[in-house]
């Protein structure tokens, strides 16, 4: 019987194909949900995910190495981002196998140790009343990432289920996604890994379990290191900083369905100097809470080893971006994700701290305005906002007691 725990991965977007993908080849029993059951109907057919990558990241996606399986190598032609010619790579593929592939969120969760939720974090309180009835005591929930709040929204909606007294699990969020990675509709059985972050910071509800969380993964995971709690790892990740101003600034070219890098080109000086801008008044909410946090410039040194005198240059020397295109559309989960739960929530706690966000409410604006006649969506009122979240009439130092222990005790 094997000793590694058994992993449920919720969502089977980019993120998620690639860690089941990642998880089976490294010989764990992995299950897979998805709640659309047309998009793993081919994953049912082959019984699992074929993950590629090229030569290079071979030591970077698997730390551990990978010598006893059997892997693929083929010639493919690609476009090269750097020049724009057609050119060869060698690329490497491995087979994992999955245990349970479905749309029953029941069945996928049965007797899973570490769920790994994927699914973009617009998404997370819904799939917190799902898997709500079927969580046990001792079972380890991360989000991949939580983007703002996002371990907070799903334990008070756990709690909340449960009338107060949820199961005694741990819900835990990354900072950030460890992967990029890509799927196609031409490819739906395979995944590309395209980069692995150096470094992930995580940490969890109650914020004295996440030790036992890190154990528990650091054989697949070394890359995770422990956050204080997630006030941290929160207001450290940077979705929104990066997503929304490059989606508003490149509105016109995403419209006009031009097929652009969506990084480095959709980051002129200009762009990246309204990027720092938003950055900067998410440094001030953070330091407002007692948290130190990270520029999103030294984020990309620490993550992928880039370098820049500014935003913008250290964007354009960052290799893994190099080749992500842009979205054909503004419906695309950098703004429907981003905006809610990753900028709304800095706006509605700098208010609470009477800090100033007005370049962060501006491009909040601007992406209601955007969206709002084919969406009906208003960021402001359907985002985590304070209020949604439980903490409209809550102090400082109460938000600070619920995210260290879960709920907040009585006077």
């Amino acid at each position: 019987m094997s000793d590694k725990p058994k992993f449920a991965v919720l969502g089977a977007g980019h993120g998620g194909r690639a860690m089941a993908a990642y998880l089976a080849v490294m010989g764990c029993d992995v299950n897979l949900y998805n709640r659309t059951k047309e998009n793993i109907r081919n994953i049912q057919q082959a019984g699992g995910i074929r993950l590629t990558y090229t030569q290079d990241l071979k030591d970077e996606i698997f730390p551990g190495g990978v010598d006893d399986l059997e892997i693929r190598v083929k010639r493919e032609r690609s476009l090269s981002p750097k020049n724009k010619q057609v050119i060869e790579e060698d690329v490497e593929s491995v087979f994992g196998e999955l245990n349970t592939i479905s749309s029953d969120i029941e069945k996928v969760l049965k007797d899973r140790e570490v769920i790994m939720v994927t699914v973009p974090a617009n998404a997370h309180k819904f799939i917190a009343k799902l898997s709500a009835p079927y969580l046990k005591d001792e079972q380890f929930v991360l989000l991949n990432p939580g983007r703002c709040f996002g371990a907070v929204e799903f334990y008070k909606t756990v709690s909340e289920h449960y009338k107060g007294k949820p199961p005694e699990c741990v819900i835990g969020e990354a900072q950030s996604l460890i992967y990029a990675c890509r799927y196609t509709h031409e490819k739906p059985r395979e995944v590309r890994i395209l980069g692995v972050k150096e470094g992930v910071d995580v940490a969890s509800i109650p914020s004295n379990r996440i030790d036992d969380l890190v154990n528990l993964i650091e054989g697949f995971y070394p890359q995770f290191s422990p956050a204080d709690n997630v006030l941290e790892t929160s207001l450290d990740n940077v979705g929104g900083v990066f997503h929304v101003p490059i989606m508003i600034l490149n509105a016109v070219k995403i419209d006009g369905g031009h097929n652009f890098e969506f990084y480095k080109d959709g980051v002129t000086e200009s762009t990246g100097k309204a990027m720092e801008e938003v950055d900067w008044e998410r440094l001030k909410v953070a330091r407002a809470m007692g948290v130190k946090g990270v520029s999103a410039r030294k984020w990309l040194h620490q993550k992928y080893g880039s370098v820049g005198v500014d935003l913008h240059e250290a964007i354009q020397n960052t290799y893994t971006y190099e080749g992500i295109y842009s979205p054909k559309s503004l419906n695309y989960r950098y703004l429907l994700e981003d905006v809610p739960t990753g900028l709304v929530p800095l706006s509605s706690l700098g208010k609470k701290l009477d800090v100033s966000t007005s370049t962060i409410d501006a491009f909040i604006h601007f992406s209601t305005l955007m969206l709002e006649e084919h969406f009906d969506v208003d960021f402001f009122k359907n985002g985590r906002t304070m209020e949604n979240l439980g903490f409209k009439d809550k102090s400082v130092e109460e938000i600070k007691e619920f995210c260290e222990i879960g709920h907040i005790k009585p006077k």
